[in-house]
């Protein structure tokens, strides 16, 4: 009878699904669990013999397959960042180290002895390696092999402050030092780290240049050599000759003088009869030092001042040019002799001829100017198109028009723009091999205001001034009416030349707000001047207007032609700051700035300018290069701010490949606020330890260290399959391929189907409890319902057997 056989395969199949059904019972709470499912088959015997009868009452049932369901668990999140879930499709490759590789969900991950990310049953998370440059590498074991954080250099500090448009710059001390909070406008710091990760600061000090001109005055007769004649030494020093020895003509000395400059009024000649010298005063002389004098005496007298000195020194006498404004104008010494014992003259001072000043050029940071030059200085520098643009171009600070050469003194002199002011050296010197040095009259450059100052000078003009007779001082003859920018002023008969003074010097407040840019009116007693000081901000401005109802006024001047002598204003430092840099606070900084003229193209420790728009505030110029409004300002390269790299070498670890630090100040203001930093961030960090690891969505493994640093260490790998039902179950909550589910195709989370990655979660099993006991009841049933198949054909056989 086949009811028996029917009834078992009946029970074996209920059995099977209650042993797969109560697995997925006792799953439900396993990490990356996947149910499954017991499919049943009928079974038909067949036979040749009425093969095909569709009376044919079945043989029973077969389990024809246990399939998994893949469908997503529940994510869960926890607190462990190597907990791993995948949020859609995909596995997780483990590698036992053996060779055999096996495929998850369950992500829960930790790390072994070695840093490797292993599974609780520790084989190796597989995953892409990354290089240095983030370059993908093959497929391997996913490892935590960067244990600590290796310290960088500060490459880029950006910075960006304002800097408040209310202080006042004239009080200021004259020269900036870090230590005096009163010689700088605004100072802040900004951390760095070098080489070694040991923390550093910078220190940046802005210096809001003052209203104020340096005036530079140098004594450059050093660099001339007075002309001086040859004389030829004497056979017996004690022999001097006879120049009377009785020739019909006599022996006659002709000196001149005569300035290097030939347009220069300086000159001057005179002749000297040595016969009548010799007979009177040369023959009877002690020696002849003392003739020696008496020569000198003799040729000053006929050339009419103290310009020459005749000296005797090494059996010789020498004629040499002494008095100063003849010396510093470079003035040639000529001499000629006549007459009967002319050659007894030449033995005595030498060679008849021209005797030429030895003149070493001047440069004035690497600008050469010869005496010609400094004598004519309006039409050989000034005057000349393409001199003055050279001197400009040489050394932009300097005011071209304010070189001045004095030859009563030997002084050069010339004021620095206000922009300028305490900005670097000035290389003035002589422009020979040695670069002889010219000295710096007090050592230092003095200053002046950079206020234009109109000044009238006030004179007793003879026909508007007479002697009173009860009185020792000239008054005033007659009522003079004059107008002094735009302001009239009546000047009544018998005011003194210092009461007219004062008398319009109390004007001061009607010329002001008739000019509101004139900032004072005074009068100097000792000068006799009214000086009209205009504001500093004003900067050059033309002469005021000076007139008379008379035809003539009491100034110097020729009627009302008045002579306005004027001095140059200069605004050029508004909003124009010195920047300073020391590291630590103690050591100046290179911050770019170029060698000063005259000394090269390389760059030095010093100041660097920077300035604002005085009309918006914003930024307008870096280090001598202009930013455009909106603009990315031009960098600021930093040097010597490692103390552990001095030479600023590029490091193994540099990523910007310059050397130095790159400051960028862009978004810098002036407004009338406080002085404030508005940002500031810099690029380095010193040496840190591991402190956790996380993965991003997109599988990276990313390590988080104690100085704020993340590195990539690797890509989490995640495995796909064209079937994957055809994976074969290998515990552990593991899957290994097989030929039905195909070769595993690996990508990084998110690519293709992937689905993403979630750090500090983990997939619980996709066991519906619910399902699974209603299918526990269904197995029972069925296996109670082949049991009482196989009872009801138990008892059957007993009847039969009963017959």
């Amino acid at each position: 009878m086949a009811g028996f056989n029917t009834a078992v395969t009946g029970l074996k199949s209920a059995s099977t699904m209650l042993d797969v059904t109560g697995n997925n019972i006792a799953n439900s709470s396993t990490t990356g669990f996947k149910s499954s499912r017991t499919e049943f088959a009928d079974i038909y015997a067949s036979s040749v013999v009425g093969a095909g009868s569709s009376n044919n009452p079945g043989s029973g049932v077969t389990v024809s397959d246990i399939s998994q369901d893949f469908s997503a668990g529940t994510i869960e999140f926890t607190n462990n960042n190597l907990d791993l879930a995948i949020n859609g499709a995909g596995f997780f490759q483990l590698d036992d180290g053996n060779g055999t590789t096996t495929y998850t969900r369950a992500g829960a991950f930790e790390l072994d002895k070695d840093g490797n990310i292993v599974s609780k049953n520790g084989k190796y998370l597989q995953g892409y390696g990354l290089d240095a440059q983030g370059n993908v590498l093959p497929v391997q074991n996913l490892a935590v092999d960067q244990k600590e954080s290796a310290p960088k250099a500060t490459e880029n500090i950006d910075l960006s402050f304002n800097i408040d448009a209310g202080e006042d710059s004239s009080i200021l001390s004259d020269i900036f030092d870090k230590n005096d909070p009163g010689s700088y406008t605004y100072s802040t710091t900004v951390e760095t780290i070098d080489s070694l990760g040991n923390p550093n600061t910078i220190r940046f000090y802005m210096v809001e240049q003052p209203p104020e001109r340096e005036v530079y005055r140098y004594d450059i007769s050093s660099l001339i050599t007075a002309a001086s004649s040859s004389g030829n030494a004497l056979a017996n020093s004690t022999t001097f000759p006879d120049l009377t020895d009785g020739g019909p003509t006599q022996t006659v000395l002709t000196v001149q003088l005569e300035s290097a400059d030939s347009t220069s009024p300086l000159s001057a000649s005179g002749t000297v009869n040595l016969s009548v010298l010799y007979g009177s005063d040369l023959a009877g002389a002690a020696d002849n030092s003392e003739r020696a004098d008496i020569l000198t005496g003799a040729i000053n007298t006929e050339l009419g001042g103290d310009y020459v000195t005749v000296a005797y020194t090494n059996d010789r006498f020498t004629v040499t040019v002494t008095d100063d404004q003849f010396v510093n104008s470079g003035a040639s010494l000529t001499l000629n002799y006549t007459g009967d014992d002319a050659a007894d003259a030449i033995a005595l001072f030498g060679a008849a001829g021209e005797y030429l000043a030895d003149l070493t050029d001047l440069s004035v940071s690497s600008f050469v100017m010869d005496i010609d030059d400094l004598l004519n200085l309006d039409t050989l520098v000034r005057g000349d198109t393409v001199r003055k643009a050279d001197f400009e171009a040489t050394d932009p600070r300097i005011d071209i028009d304010s070189l001045n050469y004095d030859p009563e003194t030997g002084i050069f002199s010339f004021e620095v723009g206000a922009a300028y002011t305490q900005y670097g050296d000035l290389i003035v010197e002589g422009a020979d091999s040695a670069s002889t040095e010219v000295s710096l009259v007090g050592g230092e450059p003095s200053r002046r205001d950079a206020n234009a100052v109109q000044t009238l000078t006030l004179t007793e003009d003879p026909s508007l001034f007479t002697l009173p007779s009860d009185s020792t001082v000239l008054e005033l003859n007659q009522d003079v009416d004059v107008r002094i920018a735009g302001v009239d002023i009546q000047l009544t008969r018998g005011l003194t030349l210092a009461e007219i003074g004062s008398v319009i010097e109390s004007f001061q407040s009607a010329i002001i707000d008739k000019n509101p840019d004139i900032e004072s009116v005074s009068y100097d007693t000792s000068t006799k001047t009214v000086d009209l000081v205009w504001k500093a901000e004003v900067g050059e401005v033309e002469n005021i207007i000076v007139s008379s109802s008379n035809g003539t006024a009491p100034f110097t001047g020729s009627g009302i032609d008045v002579d306005i002598q004027a001095v140059k204003g200069d605004n050029s430092f508004l909003a124009q700051y010195r920047m300073y840099g020391f590291l630590n606070n103690e050591t100046a900084l290179d911050l770019g700035k170029v060698q000063d003229p005259g000394e090269g193209n390389l760059t030095e420790v010093g100041p660097i300018r920077v300035g604002f728009d005085t009309t918006s505030g914003y930024l307008n110029m870096v280090n001598g290069m202009d930013v455009a409004f909106g603009a990315t300002a031009p960098a600021i390269r930093i040097f010597g701010a490692d103390p552990t790299n001095p030479n600023d070498d590029l490091l193994d670890n540099d990523t910007d490949s310059l050397a130095g630090i790159v400051l960028d100040i862009t978004g810098t203001t002036q407004y009338a606020s406080d002085s404030i930093v508005k940002a500031s961030s810099q690029d380095g960090y010193p040496k840190g330890d591991l402190i956790g690891v996380s993965f991003a969505e997109t599988g990276e493994m990313v390590a988080s260290f104690s100085n704020g640093q993340r590195q990539n260490l690797g890509l989490v790998a995640i495995a796909n399959f064209e079937n994957q039902a055809g994976l074969q179950p290998a515990g552990d909550t593991e899957w290994i391929a097989t030929l039905n589910s195909g070769t595993a195709i690996l990508n990084p989370p998110g690519a293709g189907l992937n689905g993403s990655l979630r750090s500090a979660a983990l997939e619980s099993s996709n066991v519906d409890l619910s399902a699974e006991l209603v299918k526990l009841i269904e197995a029972q049933r069925n296996f109670q319902a082949n049991s009482k198949t196989l009872e009801t054909m138990n008892t059957v056989t007993q009847a039969i057997l009963q017959i």
